[in-house]
């Protein structure tokens, strides 16, 4: 097997062998970790789905309102992310990542339309479409292997974690299916079918949960958190299932050191995505994702040059406001 168009080194190449269903070496406990896991719903709202035709064979430019579209929707994907990956510390369980969704595709190092293949023979890429995490996230940065250092531990396994033989089939059986807040559940996407990038493994149905239970939600403390799912004792489920993941419907707070801590081991999580074509030559083409973007009230995405030695370059000159 070769891996084509992936990112982030053997690392991202063995999360997207995972997610299609082909690694069969990790061990048992990579389907039963202890402490359990937690998964959840995407929020997908059909206003930031849509709109991702590519161009007819011009190349992307960085004040596109294409480019525009497609970080608003990895923005709202990658703050519910942070989120999840919050509840997973919190509660000491492993996140299964979700599917995310692409609104445009990213390459290596060349400018292209939004999809790598137009113009073609036989291209039948469609936007948006299931990306594979590596497209999204640094996988070897999460994987360790990054001189970048995690200082929290995040727990993670790919989507199709649970449609491996080797996942235990009570973990889905016996899961506890959890709202927060105002029981809305996360939107899905009504344009978006179920196939995604070539090898990925779409998702099963799932048996229906052995139980469900709603949390009040809002600004809590891990603590509290525990406290109520252990009061509906929830704690020992295998799988806790969110049925959303919104930032709005939890705010976790973690002791200070903890909360800095934390904030610091999102900052390195947004992979790159390339690429616009330059307005000059040895203009930046190249940007990171920002998983803490939606934590200050007013804020303009700062789109920053991804080099090969793994730092950033500001350009506070290139902004696109969010709304």
């Amino acid at each position: 097997m070769h891996l084509t168009f992936q990112n982030c080194d053997q690392s991202g190449k063995r999360h997207r062998i995972r997610e299609a269903l082909l690694w069969d070496t990790d061990p048992s406990a990579h389907y039963a970790p202890p402490g359990g896991l937690i998964s959840f719903d995407l929020d997908l709202p059909d206003h930031l789905t849509g709109g991702f035709a590519p161009k007819e064979r011009v190349h992307l430019k960085h004040d596109d309102e294409l480019v525009a579209r497609h970080f608003r929707l990895m923005n709202h994907q990658l703050a519910q992310l942070r989120t999840a990956f919050g509840v997973a510390l919190a509660l000491n369980r492993t996140l299964v990542l979700p599917r995310l969704l692409c609104g445009l595709e990213t390459v290596t190092n060349f400018p292209h339309s939004g999809v790598r293949c137009q113009g073609s023979p036989g291209c039948t890429m469609r936007l948006p479409y299931w990306c594979p995490a590596d497209h999204v996230l640094r996988m070897h940065y999460l994987a360790g292997v990054m001189p970048q250092k995690l200082q929290v531990p995040l727990r993670y396994a790919e989507h199709s974690l649970l449609q491996h033989p080797k996942a235990p089939a009570s973990t889905l059986r016996d899961r506890v299916d959890v709202t927060l807040g105002a029981p809305l559940p996360a939107a899905a996407c009504a344009r978006c079918g179920d196939s995604g990038y070539v090898g990925d493994a779409p998702p099963a149905p799932k048996p229906p949960a052995a139980r469900r239970l709603a949390l009040a939600g809002g600004e809590m403390s891990e603590g509290a958190l525990r406290d109520a799912l252990e009061a509906q004792q929830a704690e020992g489920a295998p799988l806790l299932h969110f049925m959303s993941m919104r930032p709005s419907e939890i705010q976790l707070r973690f002791p200070p050191a903890k909360q800095r801590a934390f904030e610091e081991s999102m900052k390195p999580l947004g992979g790159g995505w390339c690429c616009v074509d330059p307005p000059t030559r040895g203009a930046p083409m190249h940007y990171w994702y920002d998983a803490l973007l939606d934590l200050t009230r007013t804020r303009t995405l700062t789109l920053t040059l991804i080099l090969c030695l793994n730092l950033t370059l500001p350009l506070p000159w290139l902004t696109l406001t969010l709304t």
